[in-house]
This record gives structure tokens, sequence and C-alpha cells, in this order.
């Protein structure tokens, strides 16, 4: 296993990525950086750099003018100059160095330490960098198509409902002809925190990223010492790395752990789709193809086994027996990287058609035949994966999904959902502009996030939106008992403006498939 590794991270290329800080990239950076993003231990606040960086209202046409834009631009020269000192002799500041934690309850109440979110906040220099190269490699990567296509968080033009989407076609291909398939659902456990720094300055040479940033990077998490900040203030005391307990992770909050988790997930799909069974699908007449293994959205991926070119599918226990080597093999790459998964949140749905004697397919309904058993690599102790049945949802970046009937937890969710804002909206002092403000950004935003993967009637939705449109309807001053066909009709043509969630899901469906179709 760890020569499989290994062998992926092999690197074709060496330092593609530029190894130094433009001032343009700067002055870009912080710019867009929103200024209330908690940064710098130091007490040096973002908004200081956004002072240096904005343009200042002085006349430039002045001396006066002329001699303060000429010191703005010598302190961002300046501040550019250090940072590429520090690359360009691989050195690491001391205040970078300091970095100060805090935790975040991830359920509201529940404070205990294993349900803890650490957030790490770094200097605001430091950060601008890592997130300046890595996302540099990211896009170098992109270019030269050396990511696995299988991994889609933290890429340009991907999100999260592809992979809803994704598992839409596989059952529909699978529907067709009427063929058998394992989905395999599984969750990493704190994936930035688990990821080995060593490993991942490995992998990041692989893609080409300049080694003098890799050296500065891998040193300050060597030295870094953490500090813990609570509504008391920050803690003396600090905790460091060291040989008997090193600390692994490159921290949440820092602006590079989203493209090492993303190259890191990339090779060991890699090693996957090398030595895995994985998923196969074709069109009749074999013109068309594709081979799956792994797909993931940043620590939430999915495997999948069938047997898709044979005539007579195979039983159902010899897909599971397929799909346990499979998950075993996913889960020993994860531990061997530092990471874990996450058994007690994995399942598994598994398609097979049954035939009456007149040709007739049936699908199998219900769990059938053993679950899957696969060895915790962290205790070795062997533990049951269950299966759901083909018409149990299961839930999937937000979604609610089943591979067979029409998913009627989804609606009751969309419905509790919207009745939901319907109190709120009822309830809350906004004015007409707040509340269709309330509507347009946030309602319809968060309503319809699983409308391009879901099918619903027109009155199915309708009932979904009944009691929330006639909250909205009173709060932007409107009668609420208003013609819905003057409620939806556009201002300019005197209507309301107010969007059908059946308009909805048709605009967000079109808009999905042509993202799809348009991204390579």
């Amino acid at each position: 296993m760890q020569a499989l590794l290994l062998k992926h991270c092999q690197s074709p290329q060496h330092d593609a990525i530029h190894q130094y800080i433009t001032e343009d990239e700067f002055i870009s950076k912080f710019k867009s950086w929103k200024e209330s993003t908690s940064t710098s231990p130091s007490g040096l606040h973002l908004g200081h750099y956004k002072a240096m960086v904005a343009r200042n209202d002085a006349d430039l046409t002045t001396e006066e003018g002329q001699l303060l834009d000429s010191q703005r631009t010598k302190l961002i020269r300046a501040h550019v100059a250090m940072l590429n000192y520090s690359l360009r002799h691989s050195y690491s500041f001391n205040r970078w160095k300091n970095v100060v934690n805090i935790m975040i309850e991830k359920e509201p109440g529940n404070s205990k330490i294993h349900r803890l979110r650490v957030i790490h906040i770094y200097e605001a220099d430091y950060n601008f960098l890592l997130q300046a190269k890595w996302r540099a490699l990211i896009q170098h990567a992109e270019i030269k198509e050396t990511l696995h296509p299988g991994q889609y968080g933290g890429r340009s033009g991907r999100d999260a409902k592809i992979l809803v989407f994704l598992e839409e076609l596989r059952t529909e291909i699978c529907y067709a002809p009427r063929k058998s398939l394992i989905n395999f659902d599984n969750d990493t456990a704190s994936c930035y925190d688990r990821i080995i720094p060593a490993l991942a300055s490995l992998i990041g040479g692989k893609y080409g990223m300049h080694r003098n940033i890799i050296f500065v990077h891998a040193k300050t998490l060597e030295e870094t010492k953490y500090k813990l900040k609570t509504s008391m203030g920050i803690s003396d005391e600090s905790y460091a790395n060291c040989q008997a307990f090193p600390i692994y992770g490159t921290g949440q909050g820092s602006g590079n752990s989203p493209a090492i988790w993303c190259i890191v997930s990339s090779v060991l799909f890699e090693c996957h789709e090398d030595k895995g069974h994985g998923a196969y699908f074709c069109t009749p007449d074999k013109q068309m193809s594709v081979s799956l293994s792994m797909i993931g959205f940043v620590d939430d991926s999915t495997g999948q086994v069938n047997e898709f070119e044979l005539n007579t599918q195979p039983t159902p226990e010899f897909l599971r027996q397929i799909m346990q080597k499979d998950a075993q093999l996913w889960s020993d790459l994860l531990w061997l990287s530092g990471g874990l998964l996450e058994l007690g949140k994995c399942s598994f749905h598994q398609l097979h058609f049954d035939f009456e004697e007149d040709g007739s397919p049936t699908m199998r309904a219900g769990t059938y035949g053993d679950p899957l058993l696969v060895q915790d690599a962290a205790t070795e102790n062997s533990v049951e994966i269950p299966a759901k049945s083909a018409y149990e949802t299961h839930k999937t970046l937000g979604h609610h999904k089943a591979p067979a009937g029409k998913n009627t937890k989804q609606l009751r969710i969309l419905q509790a959902n919207s009745d939901i804002f319907s109190k709120l909206v009822a309830t809350s002092p906004c004015n007409r502009s707040d509340s269709w403000f309330f509507y347009t950004a946030i309602y319809l935003k968060s309503i319809g996030y699983v409308l391009p993967n879901c099918f619903y009637e027109e009155r199915e939705l309708i009932k979904v939106q009944k009691h929330a449109l006639r909250s909205f309807l009173a709060k932007c001053g409107f009668n609420r008992n208003t013609q819905r066909t003057i409620v939806f009709a556009p201002i300019r043509y005197g209507g309301c403006g107010f969007s059908p969630l059946y308009l909805v899901q048709g605009e967000v469906q079109i808009l999905q498939f042509l993202s799809h179709w348009r991204t390579n």
C-alpha cells in the first residue's frame, strides 16, 4: 500500500509555480478580502492592509497628494519585499509562528471536545501567501489536467450539487437496461486536521509547487505555537509540535487547506482507481463510455461498483464482495495518508432487479444479504456497514435522496423549512425592503438549493410555498390574497415579481445541466 502511494507521488514537474509574490496579487487580494475576517494575532488588523491598498481621495495633481500616494506605494512594495525575502531564503518570520485557536460548537449547546471545530487564526500576510500560491497551484493543475476528475471540492466550476446530479445520472442509466449497482457513501473524519504535513509537501511538489514555498509552509507548521482564545481572552500558555507528540493538519482557517486536501485526495483517488474495481457505464454500441472509481466533494465521497457489460447481472452477494474490497481499500488509503474513514456514518444502497417469468422487471425492495464488513484502521476491529433499501433516503451534501421512489422525505423537509421561514418573516421587524431582500436572497436560495436535483410536480411545490408566500406578501406591502397570476407576474408588467418554486425548479435544472455540459 505504501509503495502504491509513493508511486503516485512521483513528480513529473518541479518548481512550476512562480516563486515570488507580485504587487498586483497583493493589492487584488487585500482589496477583496472581507475586513471583518478575524486575522493577525499580532494585532496588525486586516483594516491596516485595506487602508494601505485602497486608493486615497487626495488630489493627485497636487504635490501633497502625490507624496501621500508615493508613501502608500512604498508601503506596499515594502510588504511585498518582505514576503519575497521569505520565499527567496526559505525563511519563516517569528510573527507567523504564533497562531490563535478558536473553538466553535458544531452542534449548538454541545461543548464536548470531540464536537468542537477548531479554527486557526493566522497572520494576514502569511495567510495571503498560502492562499495565493496554492490557488495558483490548483489553476496550474487544472491547465495541465493532472487533478483526478473525481474530486470536485476546491475547484473552479464544480460545486456540491453536481455530485448529486451524477448520482441521479448513474441511477437513471442503471434503470434503463435494468443493471445492478452499489453506491457506497462515506465520510472522512476531520480531514483538514488529519493531513500529514510531510505528505502534503511531497504531493505539492508532485503538482509543481516551488520547493522554497513548500519549505516556508512546512517550517512554519513545525515551529508554530498555538494559543487558545475564549471569551476570557487569549491564553498565556501555548502548545507546539514535537517529535513525541506531533501535530498534524494544516488547520481550518488556513488559506491553503482546501487546495492541499484537493491534491492529497486527488492522489488517493488515483491510487484507488489503480487497484480498485469501480464502475463502468457505456452506450449499447460502446461508442461512449465512462469509468468511475471514487467521486467526492471535499470529505464526502462515494464509491460505486457494477458489472455493466454482463448480460446476466451478477448476484447481489457477488457485488457486495467487490464493494467490500473497494471500501476496505479506500479506508486503508485514508489511514495511510493520515485520514480516517468515519465508518459510523457510512452506508450503501444496492440496486438489483428481479425478472418475472414474462420478463417484466421488478426492483428488489428492502434490505437483503449481509452488511459490508470494513476493518477500522484505528482500532483494527471489523465494523458492519448497514445496507439501505432502494426506497430509503440518505443525506448527501444537503440532499435527501433515494435511488427509487419520489423522495417524499425531501419534500417534507422542504415544507418544514419553508414554514420556518414563514414564521421568521411574519414575526420579524423587517420593513418592506428588508422582507423583499429576505425573500430573494435567503428564502429562494435556501429552498432552491436542492431543486436542481428534484423532480416535483407543480401542485406539490405550490403546497410547499403556500404559507411562506402569504407571509412574504403581507410583509412586502401586498394583500396576501392577491390573485396568484398577479403575484407571479413581472414587476415591469404591473405584477408583484414573486417566483413560483415550480419555475425556480425548472430554471436551476437547466442552469445545472448547462454548467455540467460546458465544464471539462
